[in-house]
């Protein structure tokens, strides 16, 4: 009889050590991200399934001083160094609390946008890679890839962008 009580101190013990409250996100103002930011480093890290091969892909890279976006008021993104490589040289923008949604519609990618006073992150996960693949058919923009080729076979993708402010 008394294994019974200590049993489940120990599993409510297990189950609740694991869990902590939320992090409280605060919405960013799309006026604190108005300005001048050059690209500190890119890096990605993704693994997917490949005609029933499991492919990564890890790179990481510098920013310049010629990757400069121009974030501006009237919700545009001005990518005059085309940071992407894509050819595409402005993008529209919202942010809805701490998301930012880049691009346009049937065409958009969502990031967790973090910022630290004169530091900005853009962050992809692969709940938001498949928002943008499911919700938009895909961010070919961004990806720079064909949407039915990657559909359904992106197992892990961790997409980081850091800015400094200019």
């Amino acid at each position: 009889m008394k294994k019974r009580p200590l049993l489940v101190f120990l599993a409510f013990v297990i189950l609740t050590s694991g869990c902590s409250q939320k992090e409280e996100v605060s919405a960013i103002n799309s006026a604190e991200i108005v300005g001048k930011w050059q690209v500190k480093s890119m890096k990605i890290s993704l693994k997917a399934n490949v005609n029933g091969k499991i492919e990564t892909a890890n790179q990481s890279r510098n920013g310049t001083t010629a990757e400069i976006l121009d974030v501006k008021s009237n919700g545009t993104i001005s990518d005059p160094s085309d940071i992407f490589g894509t050819g595409t040289y402005s993008w529209k923008y919202a942010i809805k609390g701490n998301e930012l949604a880049l691009g346009e519609t049937g065409d958009i990618g969502y990031f967790t946008l973090t910022l630290n006073g004169s530091a900005m992150t853009w962050h992809m996960n692969l709940e938001q890679t498949n928002r943008c693949i499911k919700d938009t058919g895909g961010f070919s923009s961004i990806l720079n890839v064909d949407v039915d080729d990657v559909r359904g076979k992106i197992l892990e993708n961790d997409f980081t962008i850091e800015f400094v402010k200019k």
